[in-house]
């Protein structure tokens, strides 16, 4: 709720700190961490010369205040924009929620929950990050991947088109190629070296249709292939050249994300 009147004051000051509102006698160390919470939440607002158990007292207001304030804001990661409006001499600080989450202060990651700001755990952050996009689908981690699936011919085939040399454990190659993470084995790892990429991965497969025209009827060859990122490549390549002047090759030995390989009106996953 904006404060502009001592109406709406008294109407804060009524519903009392919630999921919402949280109030502050004056500045201190925690109004970073409420910033990112309420960030990470739906946004909220934050009354400054309010005392936690909902007494007005005021506080003078400066530029210098107003300053320390927007610097706080922007030094959490990432930065968060800031609203200030000044009634009388109470300071309100909108918090809008979050277009970049997760948001973290110096402490930590928050998020509010009632009337507090909970620390969250980090099975939470990963998950709030993924739900805003921030964690890409070839990063996440293919929690059911069973290592007998690994194809080590798939493996060995890659590090000699990428020109890798194999002196160092397999573990570590593919560490250094961001597959492989503490947490376990990625999704673009799946689709580049598992035996079979659908198990993991349902969009995995590509249909690749040539059709007589534009009207997309009439079919004149069609092609599946679930082989991974680098055999769905090799085996549709030849038969795209006869349809499209595109020719798709592999370039540089970083792991591409899937979505990047999928050719526009052509290829679809099935």
């Amino acid at each position: 709720m904006l404060l502009s009147s001592k109406h709406s004051l008294e109407k804060v000051l009524e519903l009392g700190e919630g999921q919402f509102i949280e109030f502050k006698e004056s500045l201190d160390k925690s109004l970073q961490k409420e910033m990112a919470a309420f960030a990470n939440a739906s946004g909220g607002v934050i009354y400054l010369g309010i005392t936690d158990t909902g007494i007005p007292k005021g506080l003078e207001i400066s530029n210098r205040l107003k300053s320390q304030i927007q610097d706080i804001a922007y030094n959490c990661d990432p930065s968060i924009i800031i609203n200030l409006v000044e009634v009388a001499n109470i300071l309100v600080v909108n918090v809008p929620e979050g277009k970049n989450k997760p948001h973290s202060c110096s402490t930590g990651f928050y998020m509010r929950m009632g009337a507090n700001s909970q620390k969250m755990t980090r099975n939470e952050i990963l998950s709030l990050a993924i739900k805003s996009g921030r964690v890409r689908f070839d990063e996440q981690i293919c929690s059911n991947f069973d290592w007998k699936d690994f194809d080590d011919e798939k493996f060995e085939y890659y590090l000699k088109l990428a020109g890798i040399s194999y002196n160092l454990p397999k573990e570590e190659i593919l560490r250094n190629l961001r597959v492989l993470t503490n947490e376990g084995f990625t999704n673009a790892g799946a689709l580049y070296f598992a035996k079979v990429p659908y198990k993991y991965v349902i969009s995995s497969k590509i249909r690749c249709i040539h059709f007589n025209d534009d009207d997309r009827v009439d079919i004149l060859d069609k092609k599946e292939v679930d082989r991974g990122i680098i055999g769905n490549i090799e085996l549709l390549n030849p038969t795209l050249k006869n349809v499209s002047p595109c020719d798709l090759k592999l370039k540089n030995s970083g792991v591409k994300s899937f979505r990047n390989i999928l050719w526009k009106h052509i290829a679809k996953p099935s």
